[in-house]
């Protein structure tokens, strides 16, 4: 399992991780990795997305390489270009999958995310709820569709502290004490948030959105939908009056997410797509110097400045590798001192939305 963080416990490969240990398959993780030639021809390299740390030389590994993106709808161009080295690429957001394909990346094949129950605190139980209304992560910009929802429904009912950083363990703890969790999607995306909640036994009212939503659940079954922020916050009022509904909808939502939608079932779906496919390494077909241009293209996009002796040893002293080296410096100081226009705007709401705050304080 190959992925960006080793610390944090609440990332996708670390679930999957925890799955496979509860499973007993031998695996390690890596952060990053520095020598391929560790891995073996029996071995299956599985890049869980974000893979910042990008090993230089994917292309010569001689075993499998399974890729799950998740964030396709955020950094859709880096996401293909990471993919173009994976034999099996499996996606979150399902709308994004024909993408992939008229990309020339065709085993590709649509995987939502799902829940870890090994984040449970035993010690929560469905009487111990009372907070009305949870929410836990970022608000969006300022004058955004999410911003304006999520604001103005946790500013009405009695909240957790939304604007305060919660570490990812005590995250499942404030949606395990939440009677609901409020989700809005970000371009449509079908979140870790929809799982989270339902997993965490919380009556979830989400957007409505495609992605495959109503394929895995059924609204006013599992979940409640809204569609603008009249219907979020006249169905969060509804829900919480009545009690009984509330718990009879979460409660199917958490059996359906607990029979169906854990990580070990994601796994197992796809070792049964790897067994029934035949692997398609994209940049297998292309030649040295395309394989060698779209990684320093993926080092620029992660602003990777640091990775650039290994590139010189392995694609030597040219035009290419200055060009990666001179850009991926540049996106890295352009995150720190903003430089272009977008990075300014992006600066600037920022700081617009703390000085917002108090505007949509939980009171």
């Amino acid at each position: 399992v190959c992925s960006s963080d080793l610390v944090s416990e609440h990332t996708t490969a670390h679930s999957f991780a925890r799955a496979f240990s509860e499973k007993n398959i031998s695996y390690h993780y890596y952060d990053r990795i520095d020598d391929l030639s560790i891995l073996l021809p029996a071995d299956i390299l599985f890049l869980v997305d974000p893979v910042v740390a990008w090993p230089i030389g994917l292309e010569e590994v001689n075993c499998k390489i399974i890729a799950y993106f998740i964030d396709v709808h955020l950094e859709l161009g880096l996401r293909m270009q990471q993919a173009q080295f994976a034999d099996i690429v499996f996606i979150a957001q399902k709308d994004y999958v024909n993408e992939f394909k008229e990309a020339g990346i065709l085993n590709v094949h649509w995987m939502p995310l799902a829940f870890d129950p090994h984040l449970l605190s035993k010690e929560l139980i469905q009487n111990g709820r009372s907070i009305d209304l949870g929410f836990i992560g970022k608000l969006g910009r300022p004058g955004s569709r999410r911003f304006e929802v999520l604001s103005k429904c946790l500013g009405a009912f009695k909240s957790n502290d939304y604007l305060t950083y919660t570490p990812p363990r005590q995250m499942i703890e404030i949606y395990q004490r939440s009677k609901i969790v409020i989700n809005a999607s970000i371009k449509g995306d079908l979140n870790m948030r929809v799982f989270e909640a339902m997993g965490a036994g919380a009556l979830l009212i989400t957007d409505r959105i495609e992605n495959g939503l109503t394929e895995l659940f059924s609204e006013g079954v599992h979940y409640i939908g809204y569609s603008e922020l009249e219907e979020a916050q006249e169905n969060i009022a509804i829900y919480l009056a009545d009690e009984q509904l509330r718990v009879k909808i979460s409660n199917e939502g958490t059996k359906l997410v607990m029979a169906n939608h854990l990580y070990w079932n994601r796994w197992i779906s796809m070792m049964h797509i790897h067994s029934n496919s035949n692997p398609v390494r994209t940049v297998s077909n292309f030649s040295e110097q395309r394989v060698r241009k779209i990684t320093l293209e993926v080092l620029i996009a992660l602003r990777s400045p640091k990775e650039f002796m290994k590139v010189i040893g392995r694609y030597g002293f040219h035009y290419e590798v200055i060009r990666y080296f001179f850009l991926s410096n540049l996106r890295l100081l352009n995150t720190v001192i903003p430089i272009t226009p977008n990075a300014l705007i992006k600066r600037f709401e920022l700081l617009l939305g703390r000085s917002k705050k108090k505007d949509y304080e939980f009171k």
